[in-house]
C-alpha cells in the first residue's frame, strides 16, 4: 500500500530527523566488536534451534517497516516482503553471473546466509566464506558438517587484507554489503582483488555514485549513507580503473529499494589479466 501525500511527508521528516540524530552512529572498523556480538548471537540461535537454516537470516530482514520503491514509499502487505524480494533478486543474480564459476569466495559473509543459497543452487561448487570476526567461521564449519556443504570459513578483514591469503585465480569474488563498512577506505581491498586477479567480481553494495541528487528520495539516501560513513566513491574508482585498461565493467544496476538507502545496487566486473598498470 503506497503512502499518501501526508504519510509520505511524515516519512521524509522521520528520515531527516534520523540523519540529524546523534544516535545514528558511523559504521566502520571502530564497530567491529559490535559485529562480533551480533553474529555471535546468531551462532547461539543457530545451535540452540537444531541448526535450522532460517536462524541465519540477519535481523535487518525481519523488521516490519515501510519500503521505498523508486520515488515512492509503501507498507508491504506481507511482513516478509523485503526478505522475499531479496531472495528472488539474489537467486537471479547468482544464477545469471555465478553459474560458471568453479570456486566462489564471499568476503564479509556474515551469518553464511548467502553461502547457503549458493550451496543449494550449486552443490558441486567450492565455497569460501570470509569475515573479519570469528563467529561466521564457526557457523560455516557447522554448516559444512551438518549439511555436507562444500564450504570453508576463514577470518579475513577487508579493511586490512592479508596479502598472503591464497585465492584461486579461476574463481569469483562475491560481496553483499560487505564493503559497506569501509567508507572511502576501500583501496587496500581493491588492490588485493587486482593482485589476486579472479575471473569475476559480483558486488551488491551501496553505490553512492548512482544517486541522482535532483530527486528527494536519492538526496536523502545519500545523506543517510554519508552520515553512516558507508562505502563512497567505489564505482567512480572502478570506472577510472576501466579507463586505465585494468578492469572490465560488465554491468551496473541501481536498485531503488530499501527504506533509508539503496544497499542492493550492484556492479559486475572483472580484472583484465596483464592489463595496463597506469
Amino acid at each position: 500500500e503506497l503512502l499518501d501525500q501526508t504519510e509520505r511527508e511524515l516519512m521524509f521528516l522521520e528520515i531527516l530527523k534520523l540523519i540529524e540524530s546523534p544516535a545514528l552512529l558511523p559504521a566502520g572498523p571502530p564497530r567491529k566488536k559490535d559485529w562480533e556480538t551480533r553474529w555471535l548471537k546468531i551462532l547461539g540461535k543457530f545451535t540452540a534451534n537444531e541448526y535450522a537454516l532460517d536462524q541465519l537470516i540477519p535481523d535487518f530482514f525481519q523488521r516490519a517497516r515501510p519500503i521505498r520503491v523508486g520515488p515512492d514509499y509503501g507498507w508491504p502487505l506481507d511482513q516478509n516482503f523485503e526478505l522475499n524480494l531479496y531472495a528472488v533478486f539474489r537467486r537471479w543474480l547468482f544464477q545469471t553471473y555465478l553459474s560458471q564459476s568453479r570456486i566462489i569466495y564471499e568476503f564479509a559473509c556474515g551469518t553464511g546466509f548467502n553461502l547457503v543459497e549458493l550451496a543449494k543452487l550449486f552443490p558441486d561448487k567450492e565455497l569460501h566464506g570470509l569475515d573479519w570476526v570469528y563467529p561466521p567461521k564457526e557457523i560455516i564449519t557447522l554448516l559444512a558438517k551438518r549439511y555436507s556443504y562444500k564450504m570453508t570459513g576463514h577470518i579475513f578483514d577487508v579493511a586490512e587484507p592479508d596479502p598472503n591469503f591464497l585465492l584461486d585465480p579461476q574463481s569469483a569474488i562475491l560481496t553483499i554489503n560487505g564493503l559497506e563498512q569501509l567508507g572511502t577506505n576501500f583501496e587496500p581491498f581493491l588492490q588485493f582483488i587486482l593482485e589476486k586477479s579472479p575471473e569475476l567480481c559480483v558486488q551488491i553494495e551501496p553505490l553512492d555514485d548512482l544517486y541522482d541528487t535532483a530527486k528527494l528520495t536519492d538526496y536523502l539516501a545519500l545523506k543517510f549513507s554519508q552520515k553512516r560513513h558507508y562505502l563512497s566513491g567505489y564505482l567512480l574508482r572502478l570506472r577510472q580503473l576501466e579507463k586505465e585498461g585494468r578492469i572490465k565493467i560488465i554491468r551496473v544496476h541501481k536498485m531503488s529499494c530499501g527504506l533509508y538507502h539503496e544497499g542492493h545496487s550492484f556492479v559486475i566486473w572483472k580484472p583484465i589479466k596483464g592489463g595496463i598498470n597506469v
